[in-house]
């Protein structure tokens, strides 16, 4: 993935991290748009949509003080690629870095970052098992940055605001592109002189046509309660747990995807730690009189077992069900 080179070359002074003095070539962007709105660093997990993916770099260990290895998204299908030889890094203030603002020029919205260490060329950041329709970071930087959209193909589709340099201003600016459709195969991220960093990835996503995977999850119907009995009749709620694991994040489903029993969850709680294993559970209240029960022929006896699945979506695209016994009474 080839970047053309269409800018003029300057030379820049400038350390990023070390406190030394490096000359590098950049290339200087002959127009640029409107600056984006700068923001408080610590706000880019509410300017991200509810429901779309965010990354925020603070799981991993510093890639260029501490021998780290090159980034691994937390969200699923999100790739950092290698370019110009150099690999996304996690930088870490705590290692020694000449920030956070204000001890520092840079900063972050956390105690960690993403960039690709002193000799930064384009960042790419690929979509592996399906396409975005919306992208957006925080930066902080002093030689300016850019998103750059496109298609799997490598067509070109879009191109987000320039962001000029904000260093020493205790703020980041805020880049994002949004498009009408999900055809973002990939993103390339660029500026013209090599010194910034970025956090707060944003991200919507959808998942391969040709991808039909279904995880299977544990439900608890009435938690706390059994045998889990509904009674038809009943003009009440049954409240249905989708538990959480070390594995699945119940912070990442999509409230207005989750059905149980074919019926649309009315409301749902704060996650709370349903069964008492540390991890923290989504509880969901389903109409009795909604449900696919009352369809299930008249039984004769006082009661009668069947099964009921809660199922519903991630926030990048994964589709999740799981199951539970429950005895109807008529």
């Amino acid at each position: 993935m080839e970047i053309v080179k269409k800018h003029a070359h300057i030379l820049i002074l400038l350390a990023l991290a070390v406190g030394i003095t490096i000359f590098v070539t950049v290339r200087v962007i002959p127009t640029r748009a409107e600056v984006t709105p700068r923001l408080d660093p610590e706000s880019g997990a509410d300017t991200c949509p509810a429901g779309f993916g965010l990354e925020d770099f603070e799981s991993g260990t510093d890639g260029y003080r501490e021998g780290g290895g090159p980034i691994i998204s937390t969200l699923p299908g999100v790739e950092f690629a290698t370019t110009d030889g150099q690999d996304w890094m996690t930088g870490d203030w705590a290692s020694g870095y000449n920030g956070k603002y204000p001890n520092g020029a840079y900063t972050s919205g956390g105690q960690k970052w993403a960039w690709l260490g002193t000799s930064q060329g384009s960042g790419i950041i690929d979509f592996t098992d399906g396409t975005a329709s919306y992208v957006s970071v925080y930066t902080s930087t002093y030689s300016g940055l850019i998103l750059e959209a496109y298609a799997d193909d490598g067509t070109f589709l879009e191109t987000s605001d320039w962001a000029d340099t904000n260093i020493r201003t205790g703020t980041m600016t805020h880049l994002s592109i949004s498009r009408t459709t999900a055809d973002i195969g990939y993103v390339i991220v660029h500026d013209t002189g090599n010194f910034w960093l970025i956090d707060w990835l944003c991200v919507s996503k959808e998942a391969s046509a040709v991808q039909d995977v279904v995880i299977n999850l544990e439900a608890d119907v009435k938690p706390g309660g059994s045998p889990n009995i509904i009674n038809r009749t009943s003009r009440g709620n049954v409240l249905v747990a989708l538990l959480g694991s070390e594995n699945f994040d119940v912070a990442t489903v999509l409230s207005d995807t989750v059905l149980f029993d074919d019926a649309s969850a009315k409301k749902r709680e704060q996650p709370r730690d349903v069964n008492n294993d540390g991890i923290e559970d989504l509880v969901f209240y389903f109409d009795v009189q909604l449900l696919n029960l009352q369809n299930i022929e008249p039984i004769s006896l006082p009661d009668d077992t069947h099964e009921a699945c809660i199922t519903g979506s991630t926030s990048d695209g994964t589709r999740f069900k799981g199951c539970d016994s429950v005895k109807l009474l008529k």
